[in-house]
This record gives C-alpha cells, sequence and structure tokens, in this order.
C-alpha cells in the first residue's frame, strides 16, 4: 500500500509535467508568433511611412520646379515688359525733344513769315503728327500702368495663396501628429 502512494502521486507529477510542458510550448510559440506579427506590423509601418516620405519629397521638389518655372516665367515677362515701358519713355522724351525744338523753329519761322509760308505749313503738319504720335504714347503709358498695376495684384494674390497654402499645411501636420 505504501506503495500506491508514492507511485501514483509521481505518475501524476509526471502526467501534468508533461501536459504543463507541451502547454507551455504552444503558449511560448503562440507569444513569439504574436510578438513577431507586431514586429512584422511596425516594419510594415515604417516602410509605409518611408514610402509616404519619399512620396512627399518628391511631390515637394516637384512643386518646387514648377514655382521655380513660374517664377522666372514671371520675371521674363516682366523684364520684357521693363523694357518696353523704358522704350516707350525714350520716344516719348525723343517726341518731347524734338517738339521742344520745332516749338523753337516756329518761334524762328514766325519772325520769317512773309518769307517762307510754304515750309511753315510742313511744320505745322510735322507738329500734329507728334502731337498724335505723343498722344498715342500717353495711352500707352496709361495702359502699361495699368498693367502694372493687375501685375500687382496678381503678385499679392499669389502671396496670400502661398500663406493660405502654408497654413493649411501646417493644419494638416498638426493634425496629422495627433
Amino acid at each position: 500500500m505504501n506503495k500506491v502512494y508514492i507511485f501514483v502521486p509521481l505518475l501524476l507529477l509526471a502526467g501534468f509535467s508533461f501536459y504543463y510542458v507541451g502547454v507551455k510550448n504552444a503558449y511560448d510559440e503562440a507569444e513569439a508568433a504574436k510578438e513577431a506579427a507586431v514586429k512584422q506590423a511596425r516594419i510594415d509601418e515604417m516602410k509605409q511611412e518611408a514610402e509616404d516620405r519619399k512620396a512627399a519629397i518628391e511631390a515637394a521638389l516637384a512643386l518646387n520646379a514648377e514655382r521655380k518655372a513660374e517664377r522666372e516665367a514671371k520675371e521674363a515677362e516682366e523684364l520684357a515688359k521693363k523694357e518696353a515701358r523704358l522704350a516707350a519713355e525714350e520716344a516719348r522724351n525723343d517726341a518731347q525733344s524734338a517738339r521742344s525744338k520745332f516749338s523753337s523753329q516756329v518761334k524762328t519761322l514766325e519772325q520769317d513769315i512773309a518769307a517762307v509760308e510754304a515750309e511753315i505749313e510742313e511744320i505745322k503738319t510735322e507738329k500734329e503728327a507728334l502731337v498724335a504720335e505723343e498722344a498715342h504714347l500717353r495711352t500707352y503709358v496709361a495702359a502699361a500702368e495699368k498693367n502694372k498695376a493687375s501685375l500687382q495684384d496678381v503678385i499679392r494674390k499669389i502671396n496670400e495663396a502661398d500663406t493660405a497654402r502654408a497654413a493649411a499645411a501646417a493644419a494638416a501636420a498638426a493634425a496629422a501628429r495627433r
């Protein structure tokens, strides 16, 4: 009878040990699988973040290139307008100097009216042509000033749009951090 008290608990202990080791191994494998899944999910997430970051950088570089091209085109256009404006001013100055020259000639010719009436008529026609040219130049300068004002308005709108876009990007970044 004494043997039963020793062997039965030992057999039960041996059976429980096999059962415990089997369950513990299964539990350890399940935990290892969970850890591997979590680790793989984190690796996938980091890869996705890297791809997103790369796409964002490429988009930013493309946007910068586009802005640079727009800015260069705008600068070229402004330079052309400035040159045209300077040419118009130079032509106006030439016309004004010619006008003052012809005015002095008119004064001289008024002294010799009797001798050179035919010459006076030619100078009057030239004077009228110069006045018409001056009027044309004045309208052209007014139109150029109007264009300048509209370009300044467009620049202002672009700056407002850039400010709004930067604010939206900052808000999006702040929302993304949350």
